[in-house]
């Protein structure tokens, strides 16, 4: 869906104008599909923009603030791996990393520990290519570190294996109910712009995330 949705409109200048193009040409689609579009086109999407995360950008998440955050979950890592038994074998997954912040604030307080990066590989789990392009650089020393687009490429049956997932669920694409109606946005060629149908009360709104659920499903296999 994501590499065909604008193809016709890749002249056109910005998300919204290329997504009220296609949905007056297919018709309505859910708002788990517009957040999909809106989010992750290759071309068009949020995070396909250069500067989303940081000084430059529209949000900082706490990796960025201060490094102790990262350091706290580093303590917290290897405290885990000591717990189990110091394993030889650790395999740290991260969802969305980033600028690659976090796991240079983990890894550098893990080169403090005997034994913990020698045992350790890391894998990224990344969609968006210019924030993986980041994560290369900053990361680009430790030959351990490794990048997936999909959590479900990622390799299992590590000895030991950590998940971190710092405001990943947060972003994902919801589906919204009313009643038992879901929720999609059309084109109104009347307000000549995008509207949700059924409109509804904010407040009667029932929203789930299936990609969430799955994610989690695909989280406890490699923990299993």
């Amino acid at each position: 869906m994501y590499a065909h949705a604008f193809d016709k409109h890749s002249s056109l200048q910005g998300t919204s104008t290329c997504l009220q193009d296609y949905i007056r040409a297919i018709g309505p689609i859910t708002v788990e599909q517009v957040q999909n579009l809106a989010l992750y086109h290759p071309q068009f999407g949020y995070y396909a923009n250069s500067r989303v995360i940081g000084r430059h950008g529209d949000f900082l998440t706490s990796p960025e603030i201060s490094q102790l955050f990262g350091e706290m979950l580093a303590f917290w890592c290897i405290a885990q791996w000591q717990e189990a038994g110091s394993p030889p074998a650790i395999h740290l997954i991260e969802l969305g990393p980033g600028r690659g912040t976090l796991l240079q604030d983990i890894l550098r307080i893990g080169a403090r520990q005997a034994n913990f990066l020698e045992s350790l590989t890391v894998s990224c789990v990344e969609i968006c290519p210019y924030l993986g392009e980041l994560q290369h650089q900053n990361l680009h020393h430790y030959p351990f570190v490794y990048w997936y687009k999909d959590l479900m490429e990622v390799p299992k049956g590590a000895d030991f294996t950590l998940v971190i997932a710092n405001e990943f669920f947060d972003t994902l694409p919801i589906r919204q109910f009313i009643g038992s109606e879901e929720r999609k946005v059309c084109y109104s060629e009347v307000e000549k712009e995008l509207v949700f149908v059924p409109p509804g009360n904010p407040n009667s709104l029932k929203e789930i995330c299936p990609m969430a659920t799955d994610v989690m499903h695909q989280i406890l296999n490699h923990l299993s």
